[in-house]
């Protein structure tokens, strides 16, 4: 398949080099442009030569679809709600002042950029924030406005910095010696759109043949700030945990479609699925997600039908039997509606150590089996390293007393907690401690 890349030169070079990596057999051919003006007349004179079009931003894509008409697949790539958080929580960590600070080239303030500031645990009325109007069609001098919009509110004192979505407005303003950034570059926005190029273009060439789906939700570590783990770690760690999936849809030749709710389904046909899973007998994905140590709960459902929407149908009610069961499972549901399953990871010895452990401690302590094993998930599903007895507490769902007596219990139990420090966050009121908490 032959896909064009059009954008400005950072923006190509990084989709070139994501597609290197996870798209090997689609063939890129690179559309840069120094003006988005020039965007018409490169697709006026190539579009015929292609099987799909990638646009690197949404301005030049809105841009671009009122002058000229497709005539094969557009998709273009978007800056997500974690890829706009990183880039804000970059300019924090250099100092800036991030409620005060302007944005173009990421749509209206209470979208992409609320949401943002709302992941990373900011409220509206925090905030003091601006962007410029969009964009007119044949507006020839749109990055001059967009400069001269953001300098006009770093002059008059109203913004510390700006992050730009725009390469052209980034690079003049970057000359003028402005404080600004170019919004960061992940791989999940690039890839999750040549897969969608891609998956249109097999349901094409392909539309007579049986369909498979994988539906695969995940219930992930939340995003949670705490003590030594920044923000942006977290932010980098979440991204890394659908990893799997990607690899196993690219050994496969299959399309990723990332949705909600820690959701991707991999669309692929009957045929292959059946020659990587050893008909239906090994799901090495299964494995490989209950072995991450960010994810909680795996549940997975594959199905299969005439066509790829029959073959989705079948598979969300796969994952849904394997979420019922509260297992990490995987279900398989057929074109006739039969049903095999539950599927599970081989071996649980892993499971077993861990109880024999808590059991010990339970032992020594006194403490009930249930408190250490709810205290051991809040341990691993939050990640915690180092953190107070009232953090603990309100994470737990206690009173601080009652956690308090937790603890006590431990340390008299022997090496379980260590003592690294003590949180001075607070201007009133006694200083708490910082713990280490080891159950095994």
């Amino acid at each position: 398949m032959i896909i064009g890349v059009l954008g400005p030169a950072d923006s190509v070079a990084h989709v070139m080099k994501v597609a290197e990596k996870s798209e090997p057999y689609i063939d890129l051919v690179p559309m840069v442009y120094r003006n988005y003006c020039e965007a018409v007349e490169m697709l006026e004179s190539r579009q015929r030569e292609l099987e799909g079009v990638l646009f690197t931003g949404f301005e030049i894509f809105t841009y671009a679809s009122g002058l000229v008409k497709p005539l094969v697949p557009w998709e273009h790539t978007s800056c997500n709600v974690m890829t706009l958080s990183c880039s804000i929580l970059l300019a924090g960590s250099k100092g800036y002042d991030v409620t005060k600070m302007s944005f173009d080239g990421f749509g209206t303030l209470n979208n992409i950029i609320l949401d943002a500031y709302l992941e990373i645990g900011y409220s509206p009325d925090q905030l003091q924030v601006y962007v410029p109007r969009r964009r007119k069609n044949n507006e020839k001098n749109y990055i001059d406005y967009l400069c001269d919009f953001h300098t006009d509110l770093f002059k008059r004192g109203k913004i510390s910095c700006s992050i730009h979505g725009s390469s052209e407005s980034y690079a003049r303003l970057k000359e003028t010696g402005l404080p600004c950034f170019r919004r960061m570059f992940f791989s999940e926005p690039v890839r999750e759109q040549l897969i969608k190029l891609r998956l249109r273009h097999q349901i094409s060439e392909n539309s007579g043949s049986n369909a498979s789906v994988i539906s695969v939700e995940m219930d992930v570590v939340d995003h949670y700030a705490v003590y030594g783990k920044s923000e942006l770690e977290t932010f980098y760690r979440t991204k890394q945990v659908t990893e799997s999936i990607y690899v196993f849809g690219q050994k496969i030749g299959a399309a990723v479609i990332g949705a909600t709710n820690g959701r991707h389904y991999i669309f692929t046909n009957t045929a292959a699925l059946r020659n990587e899973t050893k008909n239906f007998k090994s799901f090495d994905l299964l494995g490989s997600l209950v072995a991450d140590g960010a994810v909680n709960r795996v549940h997975i459902g594959i199905g299969m039908g005439k066509n790829a929407f029959e073959a989705k149908s079948n598979a969300d009610y796969g994952r849904e039997k394997s979420s019922l069961s509260g297992e990490n499972s995987l279900y398989i549901v057929f074109g006739d509606k039969t049903v095999k399953g539950p599927l599970t990871p081989a071996g649980g010895s892993p499971q077993k150590r861990q109880n024999d452990r808590l059991q010990e401690i339970s032992r020594k302590s006194g403490l009930g089996l249930l408190t250490l094993q709810k205290l051991d998930q809040v341990l691993k599903q939050y990640r915690i390293d180092v953190v107070t007895p009232v953090d603990l507490a309100r994470i737990y769902g206690v009173s601080p007393r009652s956690m308090n007596r937790i603890l006590s219990k431990l340390e008299s139990a022997g090496s379980y907690i260590q003592y690294v420090g003590t949180d001075v966050r607070h201007e009133v009121g006694r200083p708490s401690r910082l713990l280490k908490i080891n159950l095994g």
